[in-house]
Parts: C-alpha cells; sequence; structure tokens
C-alpha cells in the first residue's frame, strides 16, 4: 500500500511565506526601535551632562527643572490654533517657580519652557498677566530670561 502524502497547494505555500516575510520585517522594526530607544537614552544623558557643566546645575536637579518648567506650562491657558494665552493661574506658577534653588535653575527653567513650549516665561510673568502681588512673590524674579 502507498504512503498517502497530502501535498501543500501554492496558496498556502503563499501564506507561509508571507507570514515569514511580515515576521522578519517585524522583528527588524523592533531591532530598530530598540536601536533608537538606546540613542536616545544616550543622548539624553550626554546632554544632561553637557548642560550641567555649562550651567553648573546638577543633572538631578535637572529633571526637577524640567518638571518646574512643565508645572510653569500647567498654569497657563493658551488657545491651540492661535498660541494666544488667555489665562494665567498666577499661584500655580509661583508656587512651580519658587522650587528653583538658584537662579541658574531659573534660568534653566527658562529655557527649557522655551525650548518646549515657544513662549518665554519672563513674558509671562512681566507682561502683563501676572498681578503685582504675585510677581513679587517669585524668588528668582529677576533670574528669569
Amino acid at each position: 500500500m502507498k504512503d498517502f502524502v497530502i501535498q501543500p497547494s501554492k496558496t498556502v505555500k503563499y501564506v507561509i511565506i508571507v507570514l515569514i516575510i511580515v515576521a522578519i520585517i517585524a522583528l527588524a522594526y523592533q531591532f530598530y526601535k530598540a536601536s533608537q530607544a538606546a540613542g536616545k537614552a544616550l543622548g539624553d544623558k550626554l546632554g544632561t551632562k553637557i548642560i550641567a557643566d555649562q550651567t553648573g546645575v546638577s543633572e538631578a536637579r535637572q529633571l526637577i527643572c524640567k518638571q518646574i518648567a512643565d508645572d510653569c506650562r500647567k498654569g497657563v491657558w493658551q488657545d491651540a490654533f492661535t498660541n494666544k494665552i488667555w489665562w494665567v493661574e498666577d499661584d500655580l506658577i509661583v508656587v512651580a517657580l519658587n522650587r528653583c534653588v538658584s537662579s541658574s535653575e531659573a534660568i534653566l527653567v527658562c529655557q527649557l519652557y522655551r525650548e518646549s513650549y515657544g513662549d518665554s516665561l519672563k513674558t509671562i510673568v512681566e507682561g502683563g498677566y501676572f498681578v503685582e502681588r504675585n510677581r513679587v512673590r517669585i524668588t528668582y524674579r529677576n533670574s528669569l530670561v
């Protein structure tokens, strides 16, 4: 008696080949994403080292400065289309900026805010959005740029 062997059809062969190709592409994409993430992490580490050398703000405090800039942004109500500032929560920004422990940190916060959001914290504080009694509460007000 002959052995009965099932021969796969051409369609099955093509489906298997396509699945293998998709798996290879997915694997290559995962390697690409991992290498991009590793490069970004290395770049961030080198960037914080350079910023620490230039400003004197330690790498740990730089993370706090980024949080301060983000907290200041939460206090600004802005139109998404025209970037017009509608409202500023003075207290939220004052509390955030008073977390700075040196004038170099205040300068770094202003630079990070400008890089991330395109606006100047000094313009927001001094530009008529703040009440004067809240402006004077900012510890490093003279260091804002």
